[in-house]
């Protein structure tokens, strides 16, 4: 099975939102996965998100035996809007809980193709894993992460799959060492980290916040390693 045949981004997911979407395994890795769904070995699926008006989500998986595959990475950006009279400004607006939901279906029918419900090799439903941070010096930007974090919630809800919040302080200190960074510190720092494990996501690389296009997607791969390594099966 190679990667084409997965079909997991653009033009197949449909949002209102601009949507970017990498690659993080090999068309090798993605025939392991396939060969694992088929003999009943894929030990768990998890789509990881960090929340905020940039979503970004990383989809892996866990085969029997503990080895963990990152399998492809999205962030749901920003649009812009047309200004109004009086507020001249060309304003951006997030994701919406549409897209959110989208794309949690798009996760659970992959999760269907792999495996055939009706065996024991089916593949078990992806595990929605969320940081859950609201804290924050600017009060709109602790309103906006809460907003998306709730539209995972009814996402995973409306589609019938388990919802995991996770503090944020405890994936980053086993992704980054501490959990207490400066939030532009941790931004390159997650990133940075992301990148020597996938240097073809060109998104994650650079030195400082500017040079960086998008790091939420990072964040999110921080999240899914953190919780296959720690969950209790």
């Amino acid at each position: 099975m190679t990667l084409d045949e997965w079909a997991l981004g653009p033009p197949v997911l449909v949002t209102t939102c601009p949507v970017t979407f990498d690659v993080l395994c090999s068309d090798a890795e993605a025939s392991t996965v396939a060969d694992a769904a088929n003999r009943g070995c894929v030990d768990r699926v998890v789509l990881a998100c960090d929340p905020g008006v940039q979503s970004g989500y990383v989809l892996a998986v866990r085969l029997r035996g503990g080895v963990v595959v990152p399998i492809a990475a999205w962030v749901l950006g920003q649009r812009a809007i047309a200004g109004t009279r009086g507020r001249p400004m060309r304003p951006a607006e997030g994701p919406t809980a549409g897209d959110h939901a989208r794309l949690v279906g798009l996760v659970v029918e992959w999760c269907r193709s792999l495996g055939d419900d009706d065996t024991e090799t089916a593949v078990p439903q992806p595990v929605i894993v969320v940081e859950d941070w609201f804290a924050g010096v600017n009060p709109n930007t602790a309103r906006d992460v809460a907003r998306h974090f709730y539209y995972v919630e009814a996402a995973a809800d409306r589609h019938g799959v388990r919802y995991v919040p996770v503090h944020n302080g405890t994936w980053k200190k086993a992704w980054l060492g501490r959990g207490n960074l400066r939030s532009d510190d941790a931004v390159v720092a997650y990133a940075a980290k992301a990148h020597e494990l996938y240097p073809q996501v060109k998104q994650w690389s650079g030195a400082k916040v500017s040079d960086l296009k998008s790091a939420d997607a990072a964040a999110a791969l921080g999240i899914a390693a953190w919780y296959m390594e720690t969950e209790s099966t």
